[in-house]
């Protein structure tokens, strides 16, 4: 997943987490703990997952 999906997809669930950092600002690493929150999460819910999310985020052509 490129540095630019990962902010994507972290930001797509930017109001049901507190997600209090500047994306931008983090290393890839960061984004990718980050990413692993979200996930372990959202693993609770029964009716949102990540798969679900991905599907129905925002697509913008290169």
């Amino acid at each position: 997943m490129s540095r630019f999906e990962k902010i994507a997809f972290i930001q797509s669930f930017w109001n049901m987490f507190s997600i209090n950092d500047n994306l931008n600002q983090c290393s890839d690493n960061h984004l990718d703990q980050l990413i692993k929150s979200i996930n372990k999460q959202i693993s609770g819910y029964q009716y949102i997952n990540a798969i679900l999310q991905v599907k129905f985020m925002t697509i913008f052509p290169n």
